[in-house]
């Protein structure tokens, strides 16, 4: 007899069949004794022919250790096989006991390769009832096509169509619950086509820039994404940086297929020097996830015929002066400065007193809003151009234009041939510098970045068709693009709520059309912390997707560019921890202690990382510097996320300034 949920089968359940099954287990004395009841959920229809996977319920439990009730002819030796290694797998982990356990099997519905050989695992993150993934050994010529029986069957030919399965948590009130649950988040993940014809071929990337480890002891490194990307996509990767980087030697072979040194300082040799070092590698593509290098890697990728995006267009792209030059705006004048003593001249003094206050300063060239001011007047203006010279920020010209209220959006797109694949929309909340009196003391460090978006949908159609014709115009086609932007006239401004800020309505009809404000574009995905926010909430990974388009693996990149159908699984906000002041000392496990302080929302934190190494000594670098991040989801409101980052906030405070 078939038991479900620990009855007997009913009418709803009666469609499971029962196998006893034994698996040999390594250093287990005898072979393992399973029961497992399976039903084949075939959902071929009229309305859809040829669905993305097709799947088998499986309840696994271990059977008692005195197998005299079965009958040797009830017995299969599942031996090497999927469902005998899904077994293994959940009995080392300690997770098949002698209590029913629900899993889903995915099963092919075409044959070919996998998009990523990480698929089940990355597409299922943080999936609200999956206890766990189990992926399977997928042969050298891919994953064939189940072929549904016309009559009997056993369960070891179906999973050979199969790249892994699902564990369903047990925190449904019944497996009919879970099943239903687990069916829903295959279609909302899995519903693209993640298997591709060919297999893909191998490729070798050079990376330009490794970046830093920033805490040796938790193994938090700045190019994790990226490399963690490669290997799932099957790619080999040769960093170049400078001499004895953290990659250079031994320690850290592991994390890539070869270093080489190269001499980094961003001068106008360096693309030759980068082109110099990979000349005698046989290399299919050169990239990097660091915005210095963005402008010279693409060089070196047109002086090796490498694929890249136009160099002009990266080029209009990083110079900020550049940029406005192709966007022009009437209503919004812009003026550039080669150097902070023109800015006193009297012909620019007079340009200057035509635009209306507050103005924004900032270096033609930067990052990180270093070097960024708002000026309410003449003399903050004067102050702010030789702030930015002392620091060295003005050496590629400096940039003023009025400064544009209303509500901050960074914009990530995916785009092939012209055509935006995705966009993601995340709301950049406001700085110091932000506020009405601000001064020129005030700088534009960032404080939480939250998605999904809570503009209205009006106003992000507004912004995804805004900035990508701005895109295009600018001369890119195909890549992955990080966009700054901000909304006029919208329909929502920050104000408090209690303790929070958010978005609220203004309560009033604007008078003048939604207005997209472009800001910058950078020619690479996001900051990685933000790239990981994107992989865990919309289940895009925008650094593979950097690397497709660096190889031109067009088939992969359109696969991978696909959201979940619900397209955010969580509210997230991306909380930065700031060097709020002189000469801090990096405390040792500053991540692990703050959530010890709050074990209510450590659960809720998806990753939290370094951004400086312990023990060393930091302050603010032109005003702008963050020791972490914490990643922080919620399923039930952005009001709770907003609750929760304001007091990791205090708690980081706390800690910091206990260790005076």
């Amino acid at each position: 007899m078939v038991f479900i949920d620990g009855q007997p089968a009913t009418a709803d359940t009666e469609e499971f069949k029962c196998d006893n099954l034994l698996v040999n287990i390594p250093d287990v004395g005898e072979p393992l004794s399973v029961s497992v009841s399976w039903r084949l959920l075939n959902e071929y229809s009229t309305y859809d022919p040829q669905p993305y996977f097709l799947s088998i319920d499986l309840i696994i439990k271990l059977n008692a250790s005195d197998r005299g009730l079965l009958t040797v002819e009830s017995i299969q030796q599942v031996g090497r096989t999927p469902i005998g290694a899904l077994i293994q797998t959940l009995y080392t982990k300690g997770t098949l006991q002698f209590t029913e356990l629900p899993v889903k099997v995915v099963l092919a519905t075409r044959s070919g390769h996998l998009c990523r050989n990480d698929l089940l695992r990355s597409r299922m993150v943080h999936a609200e009832h999956v206890e766990d993934v189990v992926e399977f050994v997928i042969p050298s010529n891919g994953i064939q096509k189940a072929i549904l029986p016309r009559g009997e069957t056993s369960l070891p030919d179906l999973m050979a169509a199969s790249p892994g399965a699902i564990v369903g948590k047990p925190s449904l009130d019944s497996h009919k619950d879970t099943f239903r649950a687990l069916n829903q988040i295959l279609h909302d993940r899995l519903s693209f086509n993640w298997l591709i014809p060919t297999k893909p071929v191998a490729k070798t990337v050079a990376v330009v820039g490794g970046r830093p480890m920033f805490d040796t002891k938790n193994m938090s490194w700045g190019s994790r994404g990226p490399f963690e990307a490669a290997q799932a996509l099957g790619m080999s990767l040769i960093v170049l940086d400078y001499a004895g980087h953290f990659m250079d030697g031994e320690a850290y072979a592991d994390l890539r297929d070869d270093f080489i040194a190269v001499d980094m300082t961003i001068d106008a040799g360096l693309p030759t020097r980068l082109a110099a070092a990979v000349h005698k590698c046989d290399i299919d593509a050169i990239v990097t996830f660091s915005d210095e290098y963005v402008i010279a890697t693409a060089q070196t990728a047109a002086l090796l015929g490498l694929a890249t995006e136009p160099v002009d267009a990266v080029l209009r792209a990083h110079y900020k002066d550049k940029t406005r030059n192709v966007l022009k705006n009437a209503s919004i004048p812009t003026l550039r400065l080669n150097n902070a003593a023109e800015g006193t001249e009297s012909a620019v003094v007079q340009k200057i007193r035509c635009l209306n206050f507050p103005l924004i300063v900032k270096p033609c060239r930067g990052a990180a809003s270093r070097g960024v001011k708002k000026v309410q007047d003449e003399i903050s203006l004067q102050e702010a151009l030789q702030s930015m010279e002392k620091s060295g920020l003005a050496k590629h010209g400096i940039l003023i234009e009025p400064y544009v209220d209303g509500p901050e959006v960074d914009a990530n797109f995916v785009m092939l041939d012209g055509q935006v694949l995705f966009v993601e929309l995340t709301d950049d909340f406001p700085c110091n510098a932000d506020a009405a009196e601000a001064t020129v003391a005030d700088d534009f460090r960032e404080t939480i970045m939250l998605c999904p978006t809570a503009l209205e949908y009006e106003e992000q159609e507004a912004i995804k068709i805004s900035l990508g014709e701005s895109l295009v115009s600018m001369g890119f086609r195909s890549g992955v693009f990080h966009v700054e932007a901000r909304v006029q006239n919208s329909s929502k401004t920050y104000r408090k709520h209690g303790r929070v800020l958010d978005l609220q309505d203004t309560g009033e009809i604007p008078k003048q059309p939604v207005s997209i404000f472009l800001i910058e574009v950078n020619v690479r995905p996001p900051g990685l912390d933000c790239a990981f926010a994107t992989l865990y909430t919309c289940g895009v990974d925008l650094c593979a997707l950097h690397l497709l388009r660096a190889v031109e693996d067009f088939t992969r990149y359109q696969a991978i560019a696909q959201p979940f159908q619900c397209h955010s699984q969580y509210w997230c906000g991306n909380c930065q921890i700031p060097v709020g002041e002189d000469e801090i000392i990096v405390p040792e496990d500053f991540c692990q202690e703050i959530l010890k302080r709050v074990p209510d929302i450590a659960p809720f934190v998806s990753r939290a990382e370094m951004f400086k190494h312990p023990g060393t000594v930091v302050s603010p670098v032109h005003g702008v510097e963050f020791l972490a991040y914490f990643l922080v989801f919620s399923r039930e409101s952005r009001k709770q996320v907003l609750e929760w980052y304001e007091r990791l906030l205090e708690v980081a405070r706390y800690i910091l300034g206990n260790q005076k």
